[in-house]
């Protein structure tokens, strides 16, 4: 992973103890979602999202008007 606004044609590779270092676009540091190219919040307002959006889905079903949770 490179952190830069510039375009990268094509990432160096990197070694540790003689094994190259996987290249990624995306890496998580402490529960937020690091993205190298142009350095956005797009990809980690994305997956938050929809983490979101499942934890509300369990809670509307467990929370139900004639049934559910007291």
């Amino acid at each position: 992973m490179c952190f830069t606004l510039k375009k990268i044609l094509k990432p160096s590779t990197i070694f540790l103890n003689g094994k190259p270092v996987p290249y990624t676009r995306h890496h998580t540091f402490l529960g937020l979602l690091l993205e190298g190219s142009l350095l956005t919040w797009a990809s980690h307002i994305d997956h938050m999202s929809i983490s979101c959006m499942r934890q509300l889905n369990v809670m509307k079903r467990i929370a139900g008007i004639r049934w559910g949770a007291n």
